[in-house]
């Protein structure tokens, strides 16, 4: 890989742990040293996902999950961000992932208080979802 190229990981590293913070994640750059706990491209307090970050004009998605997948620990969900020039960040992950995640966000419960809302109707709680 050319000087050009690391540069242009780096700084695309970079942008997305910014895109993480402005979401009000911890994200910061991972540093790249194999086998260490901060190897991945951006390290995060998002719970149970590797990030796989590359910023270029042409990806190849299978390529780019399979090292997702060949760096994540075990349990975590491998998850390829990537960005074009000009273009919005997208998402790589396998549909089993993305069913696992929509469940899970299914699984944050609606449950109902006993206790009238100033409207006389009752109140709705949200629970933490359960990792």
């Amino acid at each position: 890989m050319g000087a050009m190229q690391k540069r242009k990981g780096a700084s695309g590293e970079l942008e997305f742990s910014k895109v993480l913070l402005e979401a009000g994640f911890n994200a910061r750059r991972g540093r790249q040293y194999c086998g260490t706990p901060d190897s991945p491209d951006v390290v995060s307090n998002v719970p149970g996902v590797h990030w796989e970050v590359k910023r270029c004009e042409a990806i190849t998605p299978y390529k780019a999950l399979k090292q997702a997948t060949d760096e994540a620990d075990e349990g975590e969900m491998p998850i390829v961000a990537h960005r074009q020039n000009n273009k919005d960040w997208i998402a790589i992950l396998t549909m089993s992932d993305l069913l696992t995640l929509i469940k899970r966000s299914i699984k944050l419960k609606n449950v109902q208080s006993n206790e009238p809302d100033k409207d006389g109707e009752q109140k709705i709680i949200q629970t933490k979802l359960e990792a």
